[in-house]
């Protein structure tokens, strides 16, 4: 919105009274109890109200325009009027028009819900939105919004990209499973964005080797050489494993301290919100061999490992089971 159109829609009162009918009263609230506390309200909300009653309301002539309609799929009226009175705004401020608005589908309610308790407190809804300010040409986005019908209220569910700390709805973030079968593969809610992993990616094979090659101690140089080869993205931060398996992914160095070992993720993939379905993001680290490649590479670096420390402590490091068990206890 330029400085014009601010001037436009602050001067014309018809266009003021469109914005004052169309604001929620939590948004009315927090706009007037900032003006009644001598508060300056927040520029960026304020701005992407104008421009939304002014892109949908007007076509820059002072004539009235018919209200973008909205396709409403599976869900009540009640659901839906609730749902369209919220401003809904993208990461830099900038007002969103619904498009439409359909429940969340169960197999990503399960996969969200498991890390984000809210989604439990209500009916679950996907708005699909475009810029209000290019409706023909911007790109399809999604917010999910959970409805509590008995107070009325709406929770709009912000997530955080623990690298870049950007703000996405739960579809922004990376999906992954640790399941080398794809038809019985269990996802988990990454808290990472596709730009982040992207960048984040290429990095860790180098600290795998660097792992493997200099190893804090006995025990878990022994766990790297029986886990092998690692080509896949691992971070277990960004995508922990599941509470009942992280036990398997530890091991107790020398000193006493739990050192949580690197476990190779087997599938990613992100929701494609035009495609209503998944794109699947390869796994492969850069630099690192692949598939075909990992035997080849495996021998090389045993090779290396046994000239290092000698054959016979590699043989035993690798098939010593009773040893393993007593320095992990």
């Amino acid at each position: 919105m330029n400085i014009n159109t601010c001037f436009h829609c602050l001067f014309n009162w018809d266009l003021i009274q469109i914005l004052i009918k169309n604001l929620s009263e939590r948004k009315i609230q927090m706009y007037w109890s900032g003006r009644q506390n001598n508060e300056q309200p927040t520029l960026n909300l304020f701005i992407a109200l104008l421009e939304q009653a002014f892109t949908n309301q007007s076509n820059g002539k002072g004539e009235t325009m018919t209200q973008t309609p909205v396709k409403t799929e599976n869900i009540s009226s009640e659901v839906a009027s609730l749902v369209q009175k919220q401003s809904l705004t993208d990461i830099d401020g900038n007002a969103l028009t619904i498009i439409s608005i359909r429940p969340l589908e169960k197999e990503r309610k399960e996969i969200y819900s498991a890390v984000i308790s809210d989604l439990n407190e209500g009916e679950v809804v996907v708005c699909e939105c475009k810029p209000s300010d290019n409706l023909e040409d911007g790109d399809l986005v999604e917010r999910i919004i959970v409805v509590k019908l008995d107070e009325k209220e709406c929770n709009n569910i912000i997530t955080e990209c623990k690298i870049s700390l950007d703000e996405f709805p739960p579809s922004g973030l990376v999906e992954y499973t640790f399941d080398e079968k794809a038809d019985k593969a269990r996802w988990y809610l990454s808290q990472m964005c596709l730009a982040s992993l992207e960048h984040y990616k290429g990095n860790r094979f180098r600290l795998w080797k660097e792992m493997i090659e200099k190893p804090d101690c006995k025990a878990t140089f022994r766990r790297l050489l029986r886990i092998g080869v690692i080509n896949r993205m691992f971070d277990h931060v960004a995508f922990p494993s599941p509470d009942h398996e992280k036990a398997d992914w530890e091991v107790k160095n020398d000193s006493g301290k739990i050192v949580i070992m690197p476990r190779p993720i087997q599938g990613l993939r992100q929701w494609n919100v035009s495609k209503r379905a998944y794109d699947q993001i390869s796994p492969l680290l850069p630099g690192a061999p692949t598939d075909s490649e990992k035997e080849e590479y495996w021998k090389a670096m045993l090779v290396k490992f046994k000239e290092q420390h000698g054959e016979q402590e590699i043989a035993d490091l690798l098939n010593d089971k009773k040893t393993e068990e007593k320095e992990d206890a």
